[in-house]
C-alpha cells in the first residue's frame, strides 16, 4: 500500500508532504548511521590513542561510553577523556562552594573514566571562566602543546550545529589544536547525545 496515497484522504494534507517523506527513501531504518570501527582500526595504536573532547563532566558517557569502553578495555587500546570546561557553571548546589563544585565534578569525572577504561584529563582552561569562552593566550599554547604531545590518532567532538555555545567552542579549540600540532592524519569524528 502507498504509504502517501492513504495519507494524502487526511484533512490537512499538502502535495509538499510527498516530498517530504521522499527524503526518507534509501536511508534505510536507521539513517545515517555508520559503523566506524573500520576507520578506527586503522587510526588508533599504542601511540595514537582515541580521545574524546568533552565539553562537560558527563558528555563522555552519555555520547560515547560504549565505544571508548570497547576500545580502553577489550582492545587494550589508549582512550582519553578531556575535560575541557571545567569548573562551576550551572552546579545546582547552592550548598557547595565554588571550590567544592568544581572538585565535585571533576571527581564525578574521573569516576566516569575509571569505569571506562578511560585516562582523564582536565585541561583546566581560563575560557570556561569568560564571557563565550573565549580562550586566553596560555590556554591556546596548553591546548597546542597537548596535542602536540599526545598525538590523537581519532578525535571525537561535539557536531558544528550543536546549540551548547561550549560544545561549539570545544570544536574550535580541537580544531586549532590540530592545526597547531601539525596534525594532519587525525580522523574527527562527530556526533553527539
Amino acid at each position: 500500500m502507498d504509504k502517501t496515497n492513504s495519507l494524502s484522504r487526511c484533512a490537512h494534507w499538502q502535495p509538499v508532504f510527498e516530498d517530504l517523506f521522499r527524503t526518507l527513501e534509501g536511508t534505510g531504518a536507521h539513517g545515517q548511521l555508520l559503523d566506524i570501527r573500520d576507520c578506527l582500526r586503522r587510526t588508533i595504536g599504542p601511540d595514537r590513542p582515541l580521545v574524546m573532547l568533552c565539553p562537560h563532566a558527563d558528555d563522555g558517557a552519555i555520547t560515547a561510553a560504549c565505544l571508548l569502553h570497547e576500545y580502553a578495555v577489550r582492545r587494550g587500546l589508549p582512550v582519553i577523556e578531556v575535560l575541557v570546561f571545567t569548573g562551576e557553571r550551572n552546579v545546582d548546589a547552592p550548598w557547595l562552594n565554588d571550590q567544592k563544585k568544581v572538585s565535585v565534578r571533576e571527581a564525578e569525572f574521573r569516576l566516569e573514566c575509571n569505569v571506562l577504561g578511560a585516562e582523564a584529563v582536565c585541561w583546566e582552561l581560563d575560557a570556561y571562566r569568560s564571557p563565550g569562552y573565549q580562550p586566553s593566550p596560555a590556554d591556546i599554547d596548553k591546548i597546542v602543546a597537548w596535542f602536540q604531545a599526545r598525538r590523537p590518532g581519532a578525535i571525537i567532538v561535539p557536531p558544528a550545529t550543536d546549540a551548547h555555545l561550549a560544545h561549539r567552542m570545544t570544536r574550535v579549540l580541537c580544531a586549532i589544536g590540530l592545526l597547531g600540532a601539525k596534525l594532519e592524519d587525525t580522523l574527527v569524528l562527530t556526533g553527539w547525545t
